[in-house]
């Protein structure tokens, strides 16, 4: 099983959005930031985001 990355979106350190996959953030990210923007909001607000990397397989983690 593949799995991908997983991102969480966070404003002023309070996570507002979790577990995305790359093409939900893309779009999540571009809205929270335009919002922002819009309502002037944008001045005191830090937005902040971390990549989750998935579990790497090896081979000692294999099933037999």
């Amino acid at each position: 099983m593949i799995y991908d990355s997983l991102y969480h979106i966070y404003i002023n350190d309070k996570c507002v959005k979790h577990n995305l996959e790359e093409s939900e953030f893309r779009k999540e990210i571009q809205y929270i930031r335009a919002f922002l923007e819009l309502t002037d909001l944008d001045n005191g607000a830090i937005v902040d985001y971390v990549r989750c990397d998935p579990p790497q397989a090896s081979l000692v983690d294999g099933s037999y």
